[in-house]
């Protein structure tokens, strides 16, 4: 078996969930987050003008969420592992130890955004099932 760790700071995933509404597993589907992740984190100019741009923290070491403690976003890739292929995961690393990205205070904003896209959605479903029970198909 073979691991392999890449580290990327959370400003990645932030722009991912903001501009394409992509959220890492298991916030949003695997198949869509690595299909938008794989190729932006490949493409390392626009990850640095992530961080170094003026929206930036100026640090591609991670995000600094308080003194001396440092978050950023790990990619971990497992070669030959129980399934005899490649296994790939996103974990969050805070200060010295890794931890659910869920845990980041950098990532906080997108969770919160989620949530509230979440609520949109079942209250639109709500407000069509209503109108289908009614007799509506939807506005005229």
């Amino acid at each position: 078996m073979l691991v392999h760790l890449i580290a990327y700071p959370s400003a990645i995933i932030t722009h991912l969930s903001v501009a394409y509404s992509t959220y890492p597993p298991p916030a949003g589907p695997a198949e869509k987050f690595w299909s938008v992740f794989i190729p932006f984190s490949e493409r390392t100019h626009e990850s640095e003008s992530l961080v170094y741009g003026p929206e930036g923290n100026g640090t591609s070491a991670g995000a600094w969420v308080g003194k001396d403690l440092m978050e950023f976003v790990v990619e971990v890739l497992v070669r030959g592992g129980s399934r005899g292929g490649v296994e790939r995961v996103v974990e969050g690393w805070r200060g010295e130890l890794p931890c659910d990205l869920c845990a980041l205070e950098s990532l906080k904003s997108i969770w919160s955004r989620r949530r509230a896209e979440e609520v949109s959605i079942n209250r639109n479903l709500v407000c069509y099932v209503s109108n289908l029970s009614l007799g509506s198909t939807g506005p005229d």
